[in-house]
């Protein structure tokens, strides 16, 4: 009677054991081996002709008063992946310097030097329309050129908006996909 018993607890254990995962084929769960994780992949998009030809297409800069301030405010990412924000809006920062000469655009690392003050990071989600109001009223910027990045990772949307410090008036807007 006492080895019935026995075997009765081992299947019953058994059983039990297999159901919370710790027996058959749930086994690797408990594996001590390191796990490891793979990041998303970036996808690098030659991004020189994408903004050069939205800037190009539209007098987008017209509205600008002559020695006005602009900051270009980091490209806010909302599609469904990694985005090089922060090399997109270099890119941007450098051609509307080589390109116009009729306005100060705030250095990329002034931009970062404020972010860290207010203690973001500039790609952080928190980074929004309102937000990027206050630093250009911190900077005394004149105008936002506040772009976005929205739909698939791997052949973005991007839309550029110029905005009007004072009124809050979105001047222009352009879009262009990759």
């Amino acid at each position: 009677m006492i080895v019935n018993k026995k075997i009765v607890y081992l299947f019953l254990s058994m059983i039990f054991l297999d159901h919370i995962g710790w027996c058959g084929d749930n086994v690797p769960i408990l594996t001590t081996e390191p796990t490891l994780l793979i990041p998303q992949k970036i996808n690098l998009i030659n991004w020189q002709p994408v903004l050069l030809r939205m800037l190009q297409s539209v007098f987008f800069f017209d509205n600008i008063e002559r020695d006005s301030v602009l900051l270009v405010n980091m490209v806010k990412n909302k599609t469904d992946g990694i985005l090089q924000a922060s090399k997109i809006t270099n890119i941007l920062i450098n051609y509307i310097v080589e390109n116009t000469r009729k306005y100060n655009v705030i250095d990329m690392g002034v931009l970062y030097s404020v972010y860290r003050e207010l203690g973001m990071l500039p790609e952080d989600n928190r980074n929004s329309y309102s937000f990027s109001m206050k630093i250009a009223n911190y900077l005394k910027a004149n105008y936002i050129l506040y772009g976005i990045a929205y739909g698939d990772a791997s052949k973005p949307s991007l839309e550029l908006q110029l905005i009007s410090v004072k009124t809050g008036e979105i001047l222009r807007v352009v879009n262009s996909s990759v």
